[in-house]
């Protein structure tokens, strides 16, 4: 349903109405693709390596229990990225 929404609000930004309510598509788009690109990585880079434990994706790898250091540095990293996906999407094209 978080993608489906997310892609929703991606083809709204072509169709205009997201040009003009950008702070809207940046706010509640980037925030679930964050956590979705967060828990996806994770387990697949656990996936891939065959082992049982998640991994923090940027930051963190297998040792995560210790902080919670970890798990927002890894979130705010994604949050970052997804917000500038969002910014460079959402922008005024000049023709």
């Amino acid at each position: 349903m978080i993608l489906l929404i997310l892609f929703l609000l991606l083809s709204l930004a072509g169709y205009g109405w997201a040009v003009r309510q950008r702070w809207m598509v940046v706010g509640f788009g980037s925030l679930p693709a964050a956590a979705l690109c967060y828990f996806f990585t994770g387990i697949g880079v656990a996936h891939a390596l065959k082992s049982g434990r998640f991994f923090s994706v940027p930051f963190g790898g297998y040792a995560v229990g210790g902080s919670d250091a970890a798990l927002v540095g890894s979130l705010l990293a994604w949050l970052i990225a997804w917000i500038a996906v969002f910014l460079f999407v959402t922008r005024r094209w000049n023709p």
